[in-house]
């Protein structure tokens, strides 16, 4: 599962750069990965624990770091050298990176990790679904606060109206996968009926 996190973590911000308009709503791509990498980071501190999530957000931004020196390191080194296609695919790589860091360290390490553990604890380890439910909806509003406006603020797109869109597209998400994670958790877990 830390794997999958880690993975999902890293390309969250690549797909980032692209918008997506979904009628009224627009929303970063990367937005629908990231609602994926919540429930997984849930599974791993249901089964594990809150200091086994915390370890899992913490290797997984030293991973994103890497990764991003890796790619955009030597895009800072030698400036003027960009790989044709570069703007389609990191499109504003190095600021959304630093925002997507800051959002999602915030939001798992300060929201989601210890309100999942709490309210894990207030309800006995029942209803791992209204669990998963209110600490990513929760977390994710605050991780969309901060990415979105630090990460858009000034490049054209209107910051309020992605906001708006990223929590939709969600609160959708997140709803979507929760018979999904569900299932998974009793395998991954072991426990059912709970």
């Amino acid at each position: 599962m830390t794997a999958l996190y880690v993975t999902l973590f890293v390309l969250a911000p690549l797909a980032s750069a692209k918008i997506i308009d979904a009628g009224p709503w627009q929303f970063p791509a990367g937005f629908a990965i990231m609602a994926l990498a919540f429930a997984v980071l849930d599974l791993i501190n249901e089964k594990h624990g809150k200091g086994q999530a915390r370890a899992t957000v913490l290797q997984a931004v030293a991973i994103r770091a890497f990764v991003y020196v890796v790619i955009l390191g030597p895009m800072m080194i030698a400036p003027g050298i960009e790989p044709e296609g570069y703007d389609a695919v990191l499109g504003q790589g190095i600021r959304l990176f630093l925002w997507g860091e800051l959002a999602m360290f915030t939001s798992q390490w300060l929201v989601d990790i210890p309100l999942f553990a709490w309210i894990r604890d207030r309800l006995h380890r029942r209803w791992f679904v209204l669990r998963y439910l209110g600490s990513t909806l929760a977390s994710m509003t605050v991780g969309a606060l901060i990415f979105v406006y630090g990460g858009y603020w000034g490049t054209g797109a209107d910051p309020f109206a992605l906001w708006q869109g990223s929590i939709v597209a969600r609160v959708v998400m997140t709803v979507v996968l929760s018979p999904i994670v569900w299932s998974v958790r009793e395998v991954y877990v072991g426990e059912s009926n709970r």
